[in-house]
């Protein structure tokens, strides 16, 4: 009981200090958030976890994530950098600040997983720079999955030859967020042909690379024995021959499938109603039922 107690007390003395402190992050607050800080503390120590295990290291200290009241303090923590789609933005290693997001629980579970992975690469890379590919890609990858949408407009944009290069990639994320939603998937979609090509612990081995102290060219050239620009080279080459006409077509059986259904309930609804007119008719056709034809609209002629 004693425990209990001096756990109940801890819990209060966060919350007063409008903080949640967990293992790995300490989750700021402002105003009565402690419930909100909660959630955000447990969906961020989840996430945690399934970084760790791809990138094969911890954070060095504890991260802060910081909720912000409004989308004003939001901008003014960010000093008005990003664009006004963006919900979250990971500023180094250790600090996260989290746009006004109360009750969505759905998108902590993408965002929170996503910054993460940002703050794990920023602390291995150190001042090394890292290409928004290989960024976006590992965070995208580590916090969902590419759904048919993605597929669909990636597939589109292969077939029109309209497929971004990384350095297109690198210069987008400031763009529309329809554009900017396909440098996110082709990030996704490269980094997935990484593993594809070397396994899946070629990220911890990039990441390890990193944390020596390299480039991230050699850090990349060490662990794949291939430069980043003959990477992206056979990469595209991929994209083109995995999302093209033939993909595209994959997609139409289920459309068909969908249109058959829709026309066979709508033919089958209008037989119904037919029949039962019919025998409406049939029934005031009898003798002692009259028929007014004057009630009927007339005809155009």
């Amino acid at each position: 009981m004693a425990f209990f107690v001096l756990i109940l007390i801890s819990v209060s003395s966060c919350a007063f200090a409008g903080s949640v402190l967990s293992e790995h992050f300490e989750v700021v607050y402002p105003g009565a958030g402690g419930l909100y800080a909660q959630l955000v503390s447990e969906i961020a120590e989840k996430g945690y976890v399934n970084t760790v295990k791809v990138l094969g290291r911890h954070s060095s200290g504890r991260i802060t994530i910081h909720l912000t009241q409004s989308r004003e303090e939001f901008d003014g923590l960010t000093r008005n950098a990003l664009p006004d789609w963006s919900s979250a933005v990971s500023l180094s290693k250790d600090r996260i600040v989290l746009s006004p997001l109360a009750g969505k629980k759905m998108d902590l579970e993408h965002i929170l997983p996503h910054e993460i992975v940002h703050c794990l690469i920023n602390d291995a890379a150190g001042v090394a720079f890292v290409p928004c590919w290989f960024h976006e890609g590992m965070a995208e990858m580590l916090s969902g999955g590419l759904g048919i949408r993605s597929r669909w407009l990636l597939t589109a944009k292969s077939i029109r030859g309209e497929l971004l290069s990384f350095i297109e990639i690198q210069r987008i994320f400031s763009a529309d967020q329809s554009v900017a939603s396909v440098a996110y998937d082709q990030s996704h979609l490269a980094v997935n042909f990484l593993a594809e090509l070397h396994g899946a612990g070629i990220y911890a081995a990039i990441i390890k690379g990193l944390d020596n102290g390299d480039s991230f060219q050699l850090a990349f050239e060490n662990a794949t024995s291939v430069s980043p620009e003959r990477f992206e080279a056979l990469y595209l080459q991929w994209v083109r021959d995995n999302y093209n006409v033939k993909t595209l077509l994959s997609f139409l059986p289920g459309t068909w499938t969908a249109i058959l259904l829709i026309a066979f309930l709508a033919y089958a609804a209008t037989k119904f109603r037919n029949r039962r007119t019919i025998k409406r008719w049939d029934r005031e056709d009898r003798p002692g039922n009259i028929i007014d034809f004057n009630s009927f609209p007339p005809d155009d002629d």
